[in-house]
């Protein structure tokens, strides 16, 4: 089924497969597509996620006064994908050490 769009964001990173299916399914010039590098950086962490957390939801975790964030990815099939990303020069190595969700 084709649905009419306005914009598609595929912010699957550098090697979009996102990109890759519209640039290789669309006429020559129907397609625009834009790489732009943010600041900061980021780690994905593979854990379960707490009790009180619902599953199988996309759970964000940030904070204006806070040198990080937290991204949560439900995985039905295993541990949770977790993203920590910071702006700061330092790694935040108490948090990358972290294997169970208590120490976030």
């Amino acid at each position: 089924r084709a649905l009419p769009y306005d914009v598609l964001i595929g912010a699957d990173g550098v090697r979009s497969r996102v990109r890759e299916a519209m640039s290789s399914q669309l006429p020559p010039g129907r397609f625009e597509s834009e790489l732009r590098l943010m600041p900061g950086r980021w780690q994905v962490l593979h854990m379960q996620l707490p009790p009180a957390f619902q599953q199988d939801s996309v759970h964000a975790m940030v904070n204006s006064k806070a040198p990080f964030g937290l991204f949560c990815i439900p995985n039905n099939a295993g541990p949770h994908c977790v993203i920590v990303s910071w702006s700061s020069d330092e790694d935040p190595w108490e948090l990358l050490a972290a294997h169970e969700p208590e120490e976030l």
